[in-house]
């Protein structure tokens, strides 16, 4: 069972992972149009 700690870190890692994603699909959207 991970520690409240542990699932903090995975849910930023996450997060952080989408919000990079996003705005590579907006920079890769952009040049694209």
């Amino acid at each position: 069972m991970p520690t409240k700690d542990s699932k903090n870190d995975a849910n930023f890692l996450l997060v952080t992972t989408v919000i990079t994603y996003s705005s590579d699909i907006k920079e890769a959207y952009s040049s694209f149009v």
